[in-house]
């Protein structure tokens, strides 16, 4: 398959709103740096980094031993053990992978600043837009997990699940059962809100989604991307 994130002062200005996140053995507070976000955004939002972290399993909370001048106010980080993960890139460009300890719970949390929330919020907004297209997904995602028997399908209809970027050879036959055949060692992890996106490739502008996959015999995780074309989903050939 081609390979198509001053500490008194901070805690006075985040939202009281909190839930619960599991990463790893642990359950972790999420707070957010915006008091204006509405309940129900802050609802979508956390479920969406169950989501992203549900991948997560072997993920180690690690305290510093002295406070990290990088990160002011965080009491630690989260330690990935030397496993990649393919995370929306927000989660490291705004410090989420720092907790802190809440002084008042003692217990660990997560801030969702106020530059991730607001990605979080346009990308609530891209999906009201793209309403038919986030519809087709969950068929699409479910039709790839089950996989396919090159065998039994017409060329035609193996070149329908592949989108090749503009002036690319596409494949022999050979290449799109080879390919067709690898997808079943995968299975497919749900993509994260944060992971669509309107791309320009070649000039043409499509809609592109990042997923993660998973290797069935071992775990290890890759991405690869997918695109919507023509009122169908595809897999990005690059």
């Amino acid at each position: 398959m081609k390979r198509l994130f001053l500490f008194n002062i901070l805690l006075l200005s985040i939202s009281a709103f909190s839930a619960d996140v599991k990463i790893g053995n642990e359950n972790v507070g999420i707070a957010f740096e915006d008091e204006t976000l509405k309940e129900a955004d802050k609802a979508i939002i956390i479920e969406d980094i169950r989501l992203v972290f549900s991948t997560g399993k072997e993920i180690t909370f690690r305290p510093y031993e002295k406070k990290d001048k990088h990160c002011p106010g965080k009491d630690g980080f989260l330690d990935t053990n030397g496993k990649s993960y393919y995370w929306p890139s927000i989660f490291r460009e705004s410090s989420f992978y720092h907790y802190r300890i809440n002084p008042q719970t003692s217990k660990k949390e997560l801030l969702v600043s106020k530059q991730m929330s607001d990605m979080y919020l346009q990308a609530i907004k891209f999906k009201e837009t793209h309403k038919k297209e986030f519809k087709k997904l969950d068929k699409f995602l479910k039709r790839v997990e089950k996989g396919f028997q090159p065998e039994k399908m017409t060329m035609a209809e193996k070149k329908e699940l592949f989108w090749f970027v503009p002036g690319r050879a596409i494949f022999k036959e050979e290449s799109f059962n080879y390919n067709l055949r690898s997808i079943t060692t995968y299975s497919i992890l749900y993509p994260s809100l944060l992971a669509f996106q309107d791309l320009e490739i070649e000039n043409v502008t499509i809609l592109c989604c990042v997923i993660t996959i998973q290797r069935k015999e071992n775990g290890n995780l890759s991405d690869a991307a997918i695109v919507y074309d023509k009122n169908k989903w595809k897999i990005l050939v690059f």
